[in-house]
């Protein structure tokens, strides 16, 4: 058993870009835990655990996707009380994002899984374990252009947690 999910996958040039709003949050909350800039992601369907043989699946029908081009404008930062995360996040999710999400979801459900959150908030966690008592910081737009979507494997890699792309 996998523990998976699908999601957006971001360029090197575009985690290092992400990186500069996570800093700006982290001098806001010391104390938080920091999402490495390789585990920066954009989820569209988590999955949770999938036994061997949905896998494949899984990956065949990723194929069937047409290629996405998607510009993203990341212009807020926000914050999940329960999970305590800060993130970065679009203020307008666009049509081709939304179309992507509905039909990953599709193949999902179609294979037996059902999603875990009804509403789909597309963000990218930047911190974890953060203790929110202040406002959050003006963000400045961060314009991404996605060409690529994955499904990632959750795993811990000596004593780390790590998102590795299955289908690369």
């Amino acid at each position: 058993m996998k523990r998976l999910f699908f999601a957006l996958q971001f360029s090197p040039a575009q985690q290092q870009a992400i990186l500069t709003y996570q800093q700006q949050l982290i001098a806001q909350y010391p104390d938080a835990r920091i999402v490495t800039a390789d585990n920066f992601h954009l989820t569209l369907f988590f999955l949770g655990q999938v036994d061997g043989e949905q896998e494949p699946f899984l990956l065949s029908a990723a194929k069937t996707i047409a290629p996405i081009d998607i510009t993203l404008i990341f212009d807020k930062f926000g914050y999940f009380a329960k999970p305590k995360i800060a993130y970065l996040a679009p203020s307008v999710i666009p049509e081709p994002l939304l179309q992507l999400q509905q039909q990953i979801t599709q193949l999902c459900q179609q294979q037996g899984f059902e999603a875990q959150h009804p509403e789909f908030k597309p963000h990218i966690t930047l911190l974890r374990k953060v203790d929110h008592e202040e406002p959050l910081p003006a963000c400045a737009p961060l314009v991404l252009r996605i060409g690529r979507f994955a499904l990632f494997h959750s795993t811990q890699m000596a004593g780390q947690l790590r998102y590795v792309p299955l289908n690369e």
